[in-house]
């Protein structure tokens, strides 16, 4: 899917289109799509060299329609999916000042200073600059 998505955007589409199809669709191709019936494939081969941004619409609706079956009803009783829900819940949680975990002052400046921080979700580290708006209001944005 992803590559039918650079085909889309493409400006040069007929190398590209031909690079999908020998990779994903013709009968020898090194990683085949095996959910495409032969008549979308054929069809998709006698439209190989239009350039047409439809071109593979038709694969991917079919490919699409697959993945939303049997697939996903499995990842939806994996552990992944939990994760990924813990993930789009903490990806929509506001951040705070108790998003991070303030460290040792790293540097300081005309207007504020500059601390080490982590990430509490995931410990990832950062740097964090804290402005004090009373010093940037009395040296009116210069330094």
């Amino acid at each position: 899917l992803d590559a039918i998505e650079k085909y889309e955007i493409a400006e040069e589409r007929t190398e590209l289109a031909q690079n999908i199809y020998k990779r994903y669709l013709k009968r020898d191709a090194p990683e085949p799509i095996d959910v495409v019936n032969q008549t979308l494939i054929e069809a998709c081969e006698e439209r190989l060299n239009s350039g047409s941004r439809e071109l593979f619409d038709d694969i991917m609706a079919t490919v699409k329609t697959y993945l939303a079956g049997e697939p996903f009803n499995r990842f939806e009783y994996s552990m992944y999916f939990h994760r990924y829900l813990q993930w789009k819940w903490l990806e929509s949680q506001p951040i705070t000042y108790k998003t991070f975990r303030m460290y040792r002052v790293l540097g300081k400046g005309g207007f504020g200073e500059v601390c080490a921080c982590q990430v509490r979700a995931t410990g990832k580290m950062y740097a964090c600059k804290k402005l004090e708006k009373k010093r940037i209001k009395k040296r009116k944005g210069e330094a």
